[in-house]
């Protein structure tokens, strides 16, 4: 089930699509304001390390937010064994992060729980 709703995404009648819009909205106040308060740079090193180009990192945090999260990827609920019983996983084969149906069910009160799946994966 493709899902294309807010910008991208789109939950046809799919009971949960209104917590994965909030997840989604919560997640990226998320970013944005990690990048108002503290640059974004301790956000970005809990959850990459010290393995990746941090400057490089930032300039592309800080335009995805000025641009509204233009380029957030594609959504998709699939089976938990579909990404091999992940809560989510991120493809960039097709620049979509696929929800383990099962989780987002089962948090379908957790928005938060949720929010912080979709932004490991982003």
């Amino acid at each position: 089930m493709k899902l294309e709703v807010w910008r991208s995404f789109c939950f046809m009648n799919w009971s949960n699509s209104s917590i994965i819009n909030r997840s989604v909205l919560s997640s990226q106040d998320l970013l944005a304001s990690s990048i108002a308060l503290t640059g974004g740079k301790d956000l970005l090193r809990g959850a990459f390390g010290d393995r990746f180009d941090l400057d490089a990192a930032m300039v592309w945090l800080e335009t995805e937010t000025l641009n509204n999260f233009r380029n957030f990827p594609t959504l998709e609920i699939v089976s938990a064994s579909e990404i091999n019983y992940a809560r989510g996983a991120y493809s960039t084969d097709t620049e979509t992060i696929y929800l383990a149906r099962e989780f987002v069910t089962q948090n379908a009160d957790n928005e938060q729980a949720i929010a912080e799946v979709i932004l490991e994966e982003y």
